[in-house]
């Protein structure tokens, strides 16, 4: 576990600093950590679907470790491996301070890899759902939603997203 939890820390780390002082923190964490699995990136950690799209129980039992490590410069073996963190933090960066929008792409991404058959308004309407259960929580908008579709199909490499 500390190898993986020093592994993610260190991939976390270069895309902004790494906070488990409130809920939207640990969200973000969840979220960024199973895009990096999207971008071929698996630092070891497996995903579910759960109120607020894809979760890693090991991770949430865990997040406040990785605030305890120091992160390591990062190394990879391959070229392919640093071609594809690359292109992550290209893809994260202009959402990486912002739960909701890493929430809505982890979670669209999530429902078009596991049901490749929903057309773009089912999954939509799929992630209006799951929310729509949560007290408290605002649906996603259609704009919010064709917003994330439309980046999510600049990356479709990764994502399985197309339009």
């Amino acid at each position: 576990m500390e190898r993986k939890l020093e592994v993610l820390a260190s991939l976390l780390n270069e895309v902004g600093p790494i906070s488990c002082n409130s809920f939207n923190d640990r969200l973000s964490i969840q979220k960024k950590a199973y895009l990096l699995k999207v971008f071929g990136l698996d630092p070891g950690f497996s995903f579910t679907y759960y109120k607020r799209g894809p979760l890693s129980w090991e991770l949430w039992k865990n997040a406040l470790e990785l605030t305890k490590i120091t992160p390591k410069g990062i190394s990879f073996n391959d070229n392919e491996a640093e071609k594809r963190f690359n292109e992550y933090k290209k893809f994260i960066l202009p959402y990486a301070c912002n739960p909701r929008m890493l929430e809505l792409l982890a979670s669209m991404q999530f429902w078009v890899a596991k049901n490749p058959e929903l057309t773009k308004r089912e999954i939509f309407q799929k992630l209006k759902d799951k929310l729509h259960d949560i007290l408290d929580t605002p649906d996603f908008s259609d704009e919010e939603c064709e917003e994330a579709w439309k980046y999510l199909s600049r990356w479709s490499e990764y994502t399985g997203v197309s339009c």
